[in-house]
């Protein structure tokens, strides 16, 4: 809106998928349609598991050991979903990034402090399911074969206008 560009599709990945839905429904006449790419389309159930587990607070503690636990949860955020369940049903099919990206990350959230939370907290708060039934531009929700997300989005119910591409892994 501040930026007054003219009506134009909007691309959104991951959490930015709920922020470019929660975009699209509230400002229809400035969206010609969307493309969502890994929507966090949770039932009700889960989004509350993860609300109360997957951003804890963040807390400094005097010997440091805050230092090493935001290490092995970035990590084990690349590894699992949800990184915190450390089991093989959990277990993300993709390699590690390099300890630059790594240290990047970490020093991101350490800047971000206890801030980074509203993010997630926000992302996880958004009935997109629900979302989908009201938004009045077309969609295309990109969905990855065998993907965590993929038994989610064949369960939606999907209006005129809207459709599924699957990715290949």
């Amino acid at each position: 809106l501040a930026l007054k560009l003219p009506r134009c599709p909007i691309y959104g990945l991951d959490t930015g998928a709920t922020i470019a839905l929660a975009f699209a429904q509230r400002h229809p006449k400035l969206t010609t349609g969307l493309i969502l790419n890994g929507i966090p389309i949770f039932p009700e159930a889960v989004r509350k598991r993860f609300l109360a587990r997957y951003a804890p607070p963040f807390t400094i503690r005097w010997d440091g050991s805050h230092l090493t636990g935001l290490w092995t949860r970035i990590r084990d955020h690349r590894t699992f979903f949800p990184w915190y369940d450390r089991n093989d049903t959990g277990r993300l099919q993709r390699q590690l990034p390099s300890a630059n990206e790594f240290h990047m990350r970490t020093m991101g959230f350490l800047r971000a402090g206890n801030n980074y939370r509203h993010g997630y907290n926000t992302a996880f708060s958004f009935a997109a399911a629900s979302a989908l039934t009201k938004v009045k531009v077309p969609v295309t929700l990109i969905g990855v074969e065998g993907g965590l997300l993929a038994p989610l989005l064949r369960k939606v119910g999907l209006r005129p206008g809207q459709r599924v591409t699957w990715l290949k892994p």
